[in-house]
C-alpha cells in the first residue's frame, strides 16, 4: 500500500471539516451528538492522532476503535453516509491520488467497524460507487490542488 504523508495541520483540516458535515448530517448528525454530549473538541483531538497514525504512523492514538464502536445502533445506511461524507471531504481538500489513497484507507475501517457493529466478517474494501473520489471527479468537483 503506497504511504501518504500528510501534515498536522492537513489532518487537522481534515477532521474539523469532516466532522463539520457530519454534525449537520440529516441521518449521522444525531447519532454524534448523543455520543459526544457536546464534547466534541477531545473527539476531534482523539479522531487527528487517529488519523495521524493511520497516515503517518506517528503512534500518537492509543484507543481501540473496535471498542469504540461496538455496541452502537447502526446500519449499513449509516456506514454508507459516513464514507460518502469522507470522500466529499477528501476531495474538497485533497490532490485526487492523495483522495483516493486516505479513501482506500477510511473504506479498509468501514469494512472492519461495520462488521464490529452488524456482526459478520469484514469483507475488505467496500467501494461504494458513490463515494469514491474519482466520482466526485467525475460529477464535476474538483478536489483542491488541482
Amino acid at each position: 500500500m503506497k504511504q501518504v504523508q500528510t501534515g498536522d495541520e492537513e489532518i487537522r483540516r481534515m477532521v474539523t471539516t469532516f466532522y463539520t458535515t457530519v454534525r449537520q448530517d440529516d441521518l449521522l448528525g444525531h447519532i454524534f451528538e448523543h455520543r459526544f454530549q457536546g464534547q466534541w473538541a477531545p473527539h476531534l483531538d482523539r479522531m487527528c492522532d487517529f488519523w495521524s497514525g493511520v497516515l503517518n504512523a506517528s503512534g500518537r492514538y492509543h484507543g481501540n476503535p473496535r471498542q469504540a464502536h461496538a455496541g452502537l445502533m447502526v446500519g449499513a445506511e449509516h456506514f454508507d453516509r459516513w464514507l460518502t461524507l469522507f470522500a466529499k471531504t477528501l476531495g474538497e481538500l485533497f490532490d485526487a491520488e492523495t483522495a483516493a489513497l486516505i479513501y482506500e484507507r477510511a473504506n479498509r475501517m468501514r469494512s472492519v467497524l461495520e462488521s464490529v457493529v452488524l456482526g459478520g466478517p469484514a469483507t475488505g474494501l467496500i467501494f461504494s460507487p458513490a463515494a469514491s473520489p474519482t466520482d466526485l471527479l467525475s460529477r464535476g468537483q474538483q478536489p483542491k490542488n488541482e
